[in-house]
């Protein structure tokens, strides 16, 4: 079994790691980006790279919360306003995730319409190619 000391120190390792990794992502992304080889947009890489700051900063709260915010080291309404604000930005994140979403699908249709029109041009182009050449 394990002390509550060792579970602090087991869920603050995880709340490092996952920092890194979110770093890890977002400079990777950024990387791309500036490359030009990703088909995210400026608005998208935006809005990732708010959902990652959320990340980041709501991850910073979980560790502060489990290695200092217990029940018996805050007064109640503090504890309870400082949980709730673990929420809230939880809640952030979820907007923001359905707002990159969103703008997926948006990309997505301009995409598809874009093919749309230019399948409809080679059909065009080739039935014209047909007929002169019947003639």
């Amino acid at each position: 079994m394990f002390t509550s000391g060792q579970i602090q120190n087991m869920l603050a390792t995880a709340v490092v790691l996952g920092v890194l990794g979110i770093l890890i992502l977002m400079a990777t992304e950024i990387q791309k980006w500036r490359k030009k080889r990703t088909i995210v947009h400026g608005m998208q890489l935006f809005v990732r790279m708010m959902g990652g700051m959320l990340m980041l900063i709501l991850l910073a709260h979980l560790f502060g919360g489990i290695m200092y915010a217990q029940p018996g080291d805050l007064p109640t309404a503090q504890f309870v306003l400082y949980w709730i604000k673990c929420v809230l930005l939880a809640l952030a994140l979820c907007l923001v995730a359905v707002v990159d979403v969103l703008l997926i699908m948006r990309h997505r249709q301009q995409h598809r319409k874009r093919l749309q029109n230019l399948a409809i041009d080679l059909l065009s182009e080739t039935h014209e190619l047909a007929a002169g050449s019947k003639q």
